[in-house]
C-alpha cells in the first residue's frame, strides 16, 4: 500500500508505514469514516512477527523474476563449490544446462584446460552427437583465446570476445562442428541477429588472470545475439567456475 505522508510502497495496509511510521489506512475508507464521524480514523497494527516472517517467506518462494530463477542457479553452482569432493565435470555441465535453459541459447559449451596445457570441451548442451563428438576431438592453447591469429574476435570486455561469421572464425575443417553448417554465409539483416558461425567466448580466470577454461556459446532460439544483461549473466558463472576450478587445484 502506498503511504499518504511519504509515498513508499509497503507490503501491509495497515500499521505504520516502514518509511516515515506514520498510520496506514485505505485512503477511500477515511474519507468514507472523516464524512460520517466527522473524524479521521487510524488502524492500529495487528499484524504478529510470526505473520511479517510468513509472508517474507512465502515471497522468498514464489518470485517469479526470470532474474531470481538465474540467481537460484549461480547459487547452485556456488554449493558445487563447496562439496567435499568436487568434481569438474559436474561442475561445468550443470553450469551449460542452467545457460542453455535460462538464457534460451541454441547451444553451450564449456572447456577447461588440461594436465598437457591444452583447452578442450568438457561439457555441451544443445548439439546433435555427431557435431558433439567431433568437438571433442578439438584442441586449443591459450594464444588461440587471447589472440586473433588463427580467430579473429572482437573484445566486448576483458571477459567476454564476439565471433562472427563474416570473419571466418574458424578453421576450413570446422565447420562440420556446427548444428546447421548449410546455414552458414547466410546474410546479416540486423545488428542482433544471429547467425550460425556466430559465437560469443567468456574466458574463465584463475588466480591472477590464469587462464582455465572458458564458455562458449550460440545465439538464442529467436536468432539473436545476447544481450548485455545475459553476457554480465554469463560473466558472472564463468567467474563462479573459475572459483570452483582454483579451490579444486588448491585442495
Amino acid at each position: 500500500m502506498k503511504c499518504s505522508n511519504c509515498g513508499a510502497q509497503n507490503f501491509r495496509s495497515s500499521g505504520p508505514c516502514r518509511m516515515c511510521g506514520k498510520p496506514l489506512a485505505d485512503l477511500n475508507a477515511l474519507s468514507q469514516g472523516k464524512k460520517a464521524t466527522g473524524y479521521t480514523a487510524t488502524m492500529p497494527m495487528t499484524m504478529s512477527t510470526e505473520e511479517v516472517a510468513r509472508r517474507f517467506r512465502m515471497t522468498y518462494e514464489h518470485e517469479r523474476d526470470p532474474n531470481m530463477k538465474t540467481l537460484e542457479g549461480v547459487l547452485e553452482l556456488l554449493a558445487f563449490i563447496r562439496t567435499p569432493e568436487l568434481k569438474t565435470h559436474d561442475l561445468v555441465q550443470r553450469a551449460a544446462e542452467l545457460m542453455h535453459q535460462h538464457f534460451r541459447l541454441r547451444w553451450v559449451a564449456l572447456g577447461v584446460k588440461g594436465s598437457d596445457g591444452y583447452f578442450r570441451y568438457e561439457a555441451m548442451v544443445g548439439f546433435r552427437e555427431d557435431v558433439a563428438e567431433k568437438r571433442r576431438n578439438q584442441s586449443f592453447r591459450r594464444s588461440d583465446f587471447l589472440e586473433d591469429g588463427r580467430y579473429k574476435g572482437w573484445a566486448i570486455s576483458d571477459q567476454t570476445k564476439l565471433y562472427l561469421e563474416e570473419d571466418q572464425p574458424y578453421s576450413e575443417d570446422a565447420e562440420a562442428t556446427f548444428n546447421r553448417p548449410m546455414l552458414m554465409k547466410s546474410r546479416r539483416r540486423a545488428p542482433d541477429d544471429s547467425l550460425e558461425g556466430d559465437y560469443v567466448d567468456v574466458h574463465i580466470y584463475g588466480i591472477g588472470n590464469d587462464l582455465l577454461g572458458w564458455i562458449e556459446s550460440s545465439g538464442t532460439i529467436t536468432g539473436k545475439l545476447p544481450d548485455v544483461p545475459m553476457i554480465r549473466w554469463m560473466e558472472t558463472i564463468a567467474s563462479v567456475i573459475g572459483a570452483g576450478l582454483v579451490r579444486k587445484k588448491v585442495y
